[in-house]
C-alpha cells in the first residue's frame, strides 16, 4: 500500500514539472532607446539544458546575463557556434553568468542558435531588478519577462486525475 502512495505521489511530481519556459527580451532596461522592429527583439527557449536564441532584430547582440546558482559549472558542450560562457564578477551587477555572442566579430543579429549546456541545474534566480535575464545589444540593454510553461494537454490532464484517484482510493483502503 506505501509503495502504491509513492508511486502515485512520484508521478505526480513528474507531471506537474513544466522544464520549458520563454524568456521575451521586449523591455528597454532603464532609458535605453528600443530598436525600430516589434517586440520581443530576441526571444530565449530553455527546455532543460538546452537553449535556444532567436534574435530578431537588426542590432548587434554582444552578450547576454543570467543569475544562477553555480555559475562556474555551466560551459557550452559543443564548440562549433560563436558563443561562450563566461563568469561574471562584478559585486555592483547583479547577474553572474554571461553568453557572449560573436567571439571573432562584433556581435551577431537576426540569427538562431541552439546551444547544449553542461552544469547547467535548471533553475534562474530572479534579479533585484526583478528579471531573469538581460542582453546588451550594441548600447542598450534590454530585460526579459518571462513566459509561464504552457497549460499540459488532455492527456496529461487525465493522466494526473487518473494516478489521484488512485492514490486517493488507496488512501481510503487505508483509513478503513
Amino acid at each position: 500500500m506505501n509503495k502504491t502512495l509513492a508511486l502515485a505521489f512520484g508521478l505526480l511530481l513528474g507531471l506537474c514539472d513544466a522544464s520549458a519556459i520563454t524568456l521575451l527580451y521586449d523591455r528597454p532596461f532603464e532609458s535605453n532607446l528600443p530598436p525600430q522592429e516589434e517586440p520581443p527583439w530576441m526571444t530565449v527557449e530553455v527546455d532543460g539544458s538546452v537553449f535556444t536564441f532567436e534574435i530578431t532584430t537588426a542590432s548587434i547582440l554582444k552578450s547576454v546575463y543570467f543569475r544562477v546558482e553555480s555559475p562556474v559549472l555551466v560551459s557550452i558542450k559543443s564548440t562549433d557556434n560563436p558563443v561562450t560562457t563566461r563568469v561574471v564578477t562584478d559585486p555592483v551587477f547583479d547577474y553572474n553568468l554571461a553568453f557572449d555572442f560573436g567571439v571573432d566579430s562584433e556581435g551577431v543579429s537576426y540569427s538562431q542558435y541552439t546551444l547544449s549546456l553542461e552544469g547547467w541545474d535548471g533553475a534562474f534566480l530572479m534579479s533585484e531588478e526583478g528579471f531573469y535575464s538581460v542582453a546588451e545589444f550594441n548600447d542598450s540593454v534590454w530585460a526579459a519577462d518571462c513566459v509561464p510553461p504552457a497549460v499540459p494537454d488532455a492527456g496529461s490532464t487525465l493522466a494526473f486525475l487518473g494516478v489521484s484517484l488512485l492514490g486517493l482510493n488507496q488512501a481510503r483502503r487505508y483509513w478503513r
